[in-house]
Formats: C-alpha cells, sequence, structure tokens
C-alpha cells in the first residue's frame, strides 16, 4: 500500500490538490474538509442546514 498526501499534480494545463491519496488495491482520493455543523446530501450535491450548497472540490 502506498500513501501520497498534499499532492500538486497538473493535467491538461489545469493544476490541482489532492489530500490525500491511498494506492492498495484499489485508488482511494480523500478530500479533506474543516465544515462545522449539520449538512446533508440531495442529488449528490452536499448543503448545509441553511440550504446553502457546498462546492464538491472533485469538480470544481
Amino acid at each position: 500500500m502506498y500513501c501520497f498526501n498534499d499532492l500538486l499534480l497538473q493535467v491538461s494545463n489545469q493544476t490541482f490538490q489532492i489530500d490525500s491519496l491511498v494506492i492498495a488495491d484499489k485508488i482511494y482520493v480523500y478530500e479533506i474538509k474543516n465544515y462545522q455543523g449539520d449538512f446533508y446530501y440531495d442529488n449528490d450535491r452536499l448543503y448545509n442546514r441553511s440550504n446553502f450548497e457546498i462546492s464538491n472540490p472533485l469538480t470544481n
């Protein structure tokens, strides 16, 4: 198993950062955020209790 932390990568002239990448029998990507409060998922989107959508770091 391999674990890489705080990776800064560039693909097709776009730079992005991954908090943790684990390579074992599969590849696992961990994006860690420090959010407080109550949240819920709806249609694969994350919202807080005030119905404010939290940006998905994997698609932004």
